[in-house]
């Protein structure tokens, strides 16, 4: 899902999309993983279109995700 929404995107702007997903995670409302967070009906451009089916995610997004899985989500003001 990162590489489809911002894979052409800086590394902060991967961060913060990454930081909705694990924030919609944490608050519950689209679900208890992962998984039904980027399912969620309506909410994931990537999901409904395709694309996601397609996707070549690069090692830069593969470390996105893990620095924020392991620092913590950006804030997003």
């Amino acid at each position: 899902l990162l590489y489809c929404e911002g894979g052409g995107e800086s590394v902060e702007c991967q961060k913060a999309i990454i930081s909705v997903i694990v924030n919609r995670l944490n608050s519950g409302y689209w679900g208890n993983s992962f998984s039904s967070v980027v399912y969620a009906k309506g909410q994931f451009s990537p999901v409904s279109n395709g694309a996601l089916n397609k996707a070549k995610p690069s090692q830069t997004q593969y470390d996105v995700v893990d620095y924020v899985l392991e620092n913590g989500t950006t804030r997003l003001f």
